[in-house]
């Protein structure tokens, strides 16, 4: 029986991970890529609310190669789940402003290291890309957020190509998705 609920959690955890890691490019189908004629890129989506990082909106807090500090605006958008039950998607249909906040991120691009700034307990976190999380933890936000600022504010890659590995699934997966690259001509 242990044997048993280990394998069975190994299954849900698998299915956890393949659903969430792909997130933006799973939700990509249903939500908008973008919003304001391109200025709002589809960074998370989910439950029928998606988030977009405003590329307008970057600022650059530090500059000091191989350090970044770079803030970005983010806002969540609430679509309607009438239209998607209608159409099974929400792109064309009606949404509204659900959150609008700012993100800080700090890099280290010779690690290839980011931490964010947390507001709610007005402290720094490390987001380590060598573990998987849950969407409840940030992904796909926190790491497709910071590309976002960093290339809207220095046009080329932060993560790239970089990947990290998954012990459920023992293999390696990339960081970002490469829509966020399509999307951000890079």
């Amino acid at each position: 029986m242990k044997n048993f609920l280990l394998y069975f959690m190994k299954i849900l955890v698998l299915v956890y991970v393949v659903m969430f890691h792909a997130n933006v490019s799973a939700k990509a189908n249903i939500y908008p890529d973008t919003l304001g004629n391109g200025d709002l890129i589809i960074v998370t989506g989910h439950m029928g609310a998606a988030t977009y990082a405003v590329k307008s909106s970057v600022a650059v807090e530090e500059y000091n190669p191989p350090y970044y500090k770079i803030s970005i605006d983010i806002i969540t958008y609430s679509f309607s789940e009438d239209y998607y039950r209608k159409t099974g998607t929400y792109v064309g249909g009606p949404y509204k402003l659900h959150l609008k906040q700012r993100m800080t991120f700090f890099y280290n691009y010779e690690s290839k290291d980011v931490h964010y700034y947390d507001e709610k307990r007005n402290t720094w976190k490390y987001w380590d890309i060598r573990v998987n999380h849950s969407n409840a933890e940030g992904w796909p936000l926190i790491p497709n957020t910071a590309e976002v600022a960093f290339v809207s504010a220095y046009n080329m890659r932060f993560f790239g190509d970089e990947k990290y590995y998954s012990p459920i699934l023992k293999q390696h997966l990339q960081i970002i998705n490469g829509r966020i690259y399509d999307l951000l001509g890079v």
